[in-house]
Order: structure tokens, then C-alpha cells, then sequence
């Protein structure tokens, strides 16, 4: 007996759920959305020249004065913030197998819009800062130091920015 009111039991309850009113459901939909903002660009104007060097004699020059200031041109979006990096900054120059010292110190570079007045920067350790009217420059310097028995040659080196727009 105590089997038959069980088995009732289960049926009421499956009788139950099945006539049960079926809940209503609603449903919304929102959209993700992102603005892309468009991208920076970066130009090298101008290469670091130092032109005739004599061997045994260091040979500088200056990233605020000098016409042979290598040059960085950066273009964006208002003040955009941007971080700037020297990804490539060589130690040396090369002519085939023969190679040419070559120093930065700390205040080899500069940033602005202005190349007398520009901010020095440390071209080993970057910079992070703003776009100024959508537009930033960056100048480098540096120092050629020849051995007396230099080689002679045409000596050169890669030197790499990187650019990185923030988001601030």
C-alpha cells in the first residue's frame, strides 16, 4: 500500500509540473561599442650626420643646434600622450667588418617643437608626454669617438623610435 501512495504521489507531482502556467519570458539587447582612434605616425626627417671624421679625434654633434641633428617628426591628435622609446640605440657603426664607437649620454636628445628650445631627454631611457597642437619632434645628438688608427670607411648604424599613443 505504502508503494501505491508513493506511485500516486509521484504522479500528482509530475501532473503538477506539467500544467503548471509557463513563465513568461522577455528579452533586450544592448550593442558594444569602441572608437578606434586613428593611428599615430612617425617619420625619420632626418638622418644623424657626422659627416668627415678624422681618426683619434672625437667628433660631436649637438641635437639643439646642429643641422645634423638626426629627426624624429611624430603626428597624432591634439595632446595626445604618447610614449616615446629608442628601440635601436647602437654602440657602434659598421663598415663591413670594421666598426666605429659611438656615444649618447643622457642628454643627447630632445623633445618639443622648437629644436633650440626643446626639453632634454635621456635617449636610453625615453619619454612619456603629450602631442602638442597634434605634433611632436624629437632630436638626437651623440658622439663618434674614432680610434687614432680608425679605418677608413663609410660607417653606419640603424637608430629605431618607437611611439606609443597611451590612451591619457
Amino acid at each position: 500500500m505504502l508503494q501505491r501512495i508513493s506511485l500516486l504521489v509521484l504522479v500528482a507531482l509530475v501532473v503538477a509540473v506539467a500544467c503548471a502556467p509557463a513563465q513568461a519570458q522577455e528579452s533586450a539587447q544592448i550593442q558594444a561599442t569602441a572608437t578606434v582612434v586613428s593611428s599615430l605616425a612617425v617619420n625619420g626627417t632626418h638622418d644623424l650626420v657626422f659627416g668627415s671624421v678624422t681618426p683619434g679625434v672625437n667628433k660631436a654633434v649637438d641635437k639643439l643646434t646642429s643641422a645634423d641633428a638626426g629627426h624624429f617628426e611624430i603626428s597624432g591628435n591634439g595632446t595626445d600622450e604618447v610614449q616615446v622609446a629608442f628601440t635601436t640605440l647602437p654602440n657602434q657603426l659598421a663598415d663591413g667588418g670594421n666598426t666605429l664607437t659611438l656615444a649618447f649620454n643622457a642628454t643627447d636628445a630632445s623633445y618639443g617643437t622648437v629644436q633650440g628650445t626643446a626639453t632634454a631627454l635621456d635617449p636610453s631611457a625615453g619619454v612619456t608626454t603629450d602631442l602638442v597642437a597634434g605634433a611632436l619632434h624629437i632630436w638626437l645628438g651623440g658622439t663618434v669617438q674614432p680610434t687614432a688608427g680608425q679605418t677608413g670607411g663609410s660607417y653606419s648604424a640603424n637608430v629605431v623610435m618607437e611611439v606609443t599613443l597611451t590612451g591619457n
